[in-house]
């Protein structure tokens, strides 16, 4: 029996964290950063000192730097098991952080003939200030897994990870979220020694931004994949990943043939019924819809509503001829019937 998984608890406090989280002491910030400036003067690299005394200049001043990215990998012929894909998945998801906390739902089912994929759901809190969160959720899914990295939640930065995998008749989708905010500057920073530690990351030219963290999830992914010879490609991506290419989506190619398919038919059927209905109607005035000569009766006389009833039922080509060879638009005495005859001939072509 299937069942939804529908909100994370370790998604909402990972989100939440960053957003409650406050910096304060500007004084102890201030004498932090002296400090800082003054055991990098000692070191004998001046080009890092110049880079930390540039990094730390505006310490005090706590900003959040945030990345969301979403990708859905079509594993085409999955050849692997669901058990094998779903540790592969979860390597990526707790490669960042000791502290991860991994979800996992199990669901069996038959493949449909469509995958489904990961959406995201806007939920407004108000604790302790309003905070508007986007929970990623896996409805009809084989199995997906949550992670969230807390590790340094006392310094403003949270990771949160989701993956699910869905399952269809020809192979398997992987839809991957993550949603990662580093916040940088502030006492509390200070006070941790993260903004230490960035400062210093970032000087030496290290990656430190937070899609770098995505990044490097996603590419651990992809290594697991190629290491379990699976071909995959990516048929969703957002935001753009420099280096990866978006490739057409077959089944999204073959929803919308059936959608128009589905239509053309809806249509033909709705066409097929007006003109039984214009037939009938015929028939109660005393004309046969096949009738070349009633037809032609009926545009010499300019009676519209017989002539418009002749057209919707079809039998007749109202671009065609008489029996003489003369086209039945030319027996037209009336400019309204020549030109429901013209407008009809014309949208056979």
């Amino acid at each position: 029996m299937k069942t939804t998984k529908q909100f994370d608890s370790a998604a909402v406090n990972a989100a939440t964290s960053t957003a409650t989280a406050t910096a304060t002491a500007t004084a102890l910030a201030t004498a932090a950063a002296t400090a800082i400036l003054l055991t990098a003067s000692a070191s004998a690299h001046a080009g890092l000192f110049d880079s930390v005394s540039d990094a730390v200049g505006s310490v005090v001043k706590s900003k959040s730097e945030s990345a969301e990215t979403m990708l859905v990998y079509d594993l085409a012929g999955f050849s692997g098991t669901r058990r094998a894909l779903l540790e592969a998945v979860r390597t990526a998801l707790t490669y960042h952080g000791d502290n991860a906390n991994v979800n996992e739902d199990t669901l069996e089912g038959d493949a449909p003939a469509f995958p489904g994929k990961l959406t995201l759901k806007q939920l407004g809190l108000n604790f302790p200030i309003p905070v508007n969160i986007r929970l990623p959720q896996c409805e009809g899914s084989a199995f997906s897994i949550s992670s969230s990295d807390m590790s340094m939640a006392g310094a403003g930065d949270s990771a949160r990870y989701m993956a699910c995998g869905f399952r269809y008749t020809g192979g398997f989708r992987v839809s991957f979220y993550a949603a990662y905010t580093e916040t940088s500057g502030g006492a509390m920073g200070l006070l941790t020694g993260a903004t230490i530690g960035k400062a210093v990351v970032k000087a030496a030219g290290l990656k430190s931004a937070p899609q770098d963290f995505i990044n490097a999830s996603i590419a651990k992914m992809e290594e697991k994949f190629g290491q379990n010879g699976w071909a995959y490609t990516i048929v969703e991506m957002r935001p753009a990943i420099e280096g990866k290419v978006v490739s057409a989506d077959p089944i999204q190619q073959q929803r919308v043939a059936k959608l128009n398919e589905g239509k053309a038919t809806e249509a033909k059927s709705a066409e097929r019924g007006q003109r039984l209905t214009a037939r009938g109607e015929l028939r109660k005035l005393g004309y046969d819809a096949a009738d070349a000569s009633q037809f032609r009766k009926a545009i010499t006389s300019g009676d519209g509503d017989v002539v418009a009833l002749f057209v919707e039922a079809g039998a007749i080509d109202p671009g065609s001829a008489d029996e003489t060879g003369t086209p039945f638009a030319n027996y037209a005495t009336k400019p309204g019937v020549k030109a429901m005859l013209v407008v009809k001939a014309d949208t056979r072509k």
